[in-house]
């Protein structure tokens, strides 16, 4: 029979006695402790037992609470959205609770998905359609997330450098130099007057997505990762002067 070692902070031990005895300790209180599943180390108090560990997390202004729900009572709030503060935004139990400010949106990270830059999660949510707190968990999880962009079939395409994009979202995403540092959706909406000026003026048509499809008779948009396509059927039928008549062109 094969006797079980136990090592504890580089020694090993042959038996559960002999650990007990270099750490000064009743066996039978460190025997328990290993057959409730903790760790050699927590059984001889070198570190944390598995509830001081749990007690750590939950201390907010040097006040220890037996649990988060015991933490949101204190403080007043509701437990439910303090548990989704710490599980889905990452906040800690003292920010969840109101003890500390809460993060700053200046801390936002940009992320890329699908080979689109975004500035921050919440502009990648607003471009794919998405629930912010849906795609923070997606991208929390680790996984990967592979997500079909939806389009608006009033969604109206803008030439820019040659180039057709379907929107002018879409546009400053591919191109974020336009924006210099800006905020993209006042840039959205100054591309969006240009074009709305030149369509009045009898310039431009500035047709839609649904639009052009109905007008062609071609299937209509449904997501971003068709449009390559959408638009290779829509220039053999009009060529690329008439492309360029549908369309609102950009230019600096």
């Amino acid at each position: 029979m094969i006797s079980k070692t136990y090592t504890v902070a580089g020694v090993t031990y042959s038996s559960l006695s002999e650990m007990a005895k270099a750490y000064d300790l009743p066996v039978q209180l460190v025997r328990k402790r290993i057959r409730l599943g903790w760790l050699s180390e927590q059984a001889v108090n070198l570190t944390l037992s598995p509830a001081g560990i749990r007690a750590s997390c939950n201390v907010v202004d040097g006040r220890t609470f037996k649990s988060r729900s015991a933490a949101a009572r204190h403080y007043g709030i509701e437990s439910k959205l303090v548990n989704e503060r710490v599980t889905k935004f990452g906040w800690s139990l003292a920010q969840a609770v109101g003890a500390e400010s809460r993060p700053s949106k200046a801390h936002s990270k940009p992320v890329e998905i699908n080979g689109v830059k975004y500035k921050s999660v919440s502009e990648a949510a607003r471009a794919l359609g998405m629930a912010k707190t849906t795609l923070a968990r997606k991208l929390k999880s680790g996984d990967g997330i592979n997500v079909r962009e939806p389009l608006k079939g009033q969604s109206k395409p803008m030439f820019y450098n040659g180039a057709l994009y379907s929107s002018a979202r879409h546009l400053l995403l591919a191109n974020p130099e336009l924006v210099a540092g800006g905020d993209i959706d006042n840039m959205v909406a100054l591309l969006n007057q240009k074009a709305r000026r030149a369509k009045v003026k009898g310039e431009k048509p500035w047709m839609s997505l649904d639009g052009v499809s109905a007008l062609l008779g071609v299937d209509k948009l449904l997501y971003m990762d068709e449009f390559d396509a959408w638009v290779d059927m829509v220039s053999d039928q009009v060529g690329d002067a008439g492309m360029a008549g549908m369309f609102y062109c950009y230019k600096l």
